[in-house]
């Protein structure tokens, strides 16, 4: 470690990410030297089956400004005079940048979102503010600077919020479709976001993605996780028909999370219905029942973390088995849970979901052998009337 300090001692940032699917890996090594004041080098390469793709290289003026400053508000507000006016007085500059590495480009999509510390392009996109994304790419902004710790594209940000017509404006001005950011994500993982909603654009995007012949669908990130998993877990079953419709993933493969998650178990987790529903109609129950993470955890174990009363009563009356214990792991689990066999009750009554597994129990359609199983284990014994 000695030996390489002195890159810290320059001001030197390297990362090199790796991701994968089924088939490929594809490499993305990152380097940022600020060699002047307020000047900064950004070297960037990907490659992919062993063949690299152009590198991105820019050396470019730095200069760090206030997360308040004015630049920075007018993105927020969407001032398109006054950007003009700070832009053409040399009084702001398209690649201004905050503390945090973060751009002003990025406040224009989500006027909803308090946002401190970006950058302009950056806070333009956020805010969804079309007009301002386009002024800014006409003065000079880099449509494949990144931003953060994580090295947040523009098209990032864009996917993010849904906004077809902003990442149409960013690929014209030549951003990267397939960059694969130091959390391992594409763009693509953007679209499902549990904190956002789900978009009614969704399929424009995928559309646009499958146009331009994104090399992405399948790649996983540093837990695992495929578009399949997020699109499972936090998307709609009319996203993952589009998806089996462009022929980018196959219904009938189930990639696995480092943890053994399919899609399906994703969405059972998540108590997404509606995805799990679509995913499971061809598949008889028998398989359902079987299923088992890493953990020796069932469907009914995953969705007892979260404690949605409706997926807990759709698997109950799959026949799931409500006193089945997992394997005793550390793996994954609350230290308090370490090295236990837990049951689905356990677990929701962990997690404070312990009315809705029992009122699920009480609305389900038990089988007689369901009652029998679960009167037959004290620790699940509850009034079924």
């Amino acid at each position: 470690m000695n030996d390489w300090k002195w890159l810290l001692f320059l001001g030197i940032t390297m990362r090199l990410i790796i991701s994968k699917d089924n088939c490929q890996k594809a490499y993305s090594l990152f380097f940022r030297w600020p060699v002047f004041y307020n000047m900064v080098l950004v070297w960037r390469m990907s490659i992919l089956q062993s063949w690299p793709r152009v590198p991105y290289v820019s050396l470019k003026p730095l200069r760090t400004i206030p997360d308040n400053a004015a630049i920075i508000k007018a993105c927020k507000e969407n001032d398109i005079a006054l950007i003009r006016k700070l832009l053409s007085n040399s009084q702001a500059h398209v690649n201004d940048v905050t503390s945090e590495n973060l751009t002003p480009l990025r406040v224009c999509l989500t006027p909803s979102l308090i946002i401190t510390a970006l950058i302009t392009l950056q806070f333009a996109i956020r805010g969804g503010h079309y007009n301002v994304v386009k002024l800014l790419l006409e003065s000079g902004a880099d449509p494949n600077q990144t931003f953060g710790t994580r090295e947040t594209s523009p098209l990032n940000n864009a996917f993010l919020t849904g906004r077809p017509d902003i990442i149409r404006l960013l690929l014209s001005a030549k951003a990267d479709l397939n960059y694969i950011n130091t959390r391992t994500w594409t763009n693509l993982y953007y679209i499902w976001d549990p904190e956002f909603p789900n978009h009614a654009t969704t399929t424009e995007i995928l559309d646009i993605c499958a146009t331009l012949q994104f090399d992405g669908w399948q790649f996983s990130d540093m837990v695992g996780w495929t578009p399949f998993h997020r699109a499972a877990s936090f998307g709609k079953a009319a996203h993952i028909k589009k998806l089996f419709n462009l022929g980018v993933i196959d219904r009938h493969t189930m990639p696995l999370t480092v943890c053994n998650w399919c899609p399906i178990m994703c969405a059972a987790r998540f108590s997404n219905l509606s995805t799990f529903q679509y995913l499971t109609e061809d598949i008889p129950n028998p398989i359902l029942r079987q299923l088992r993470d890493k953990r020796g955890w069932s469907l009914l174990h995953l969705a007892a973390e979260s404690g949605s009363e409706e997926m807990l009563v759709f698997l109950m009356n799959l026949g799931l088995d409500l006193t089945a214990r997992s394997d005793p792991t550390a793996l994954m689990v609350p230290e308090e849970l370490d090295y236990k066999y837990l049951t689905p009750r356990t677990i929701a009554v962990h997690y404070g979901h312990e009315v809705a597994f029992d009122n699920a129990l009480r609305s389900a359609n038990l089988s007689d052998q369901q009652k029998k199983v679960l009167e037959a284990n004290d620790e699940e014994l509850i009034d079924l009337t």
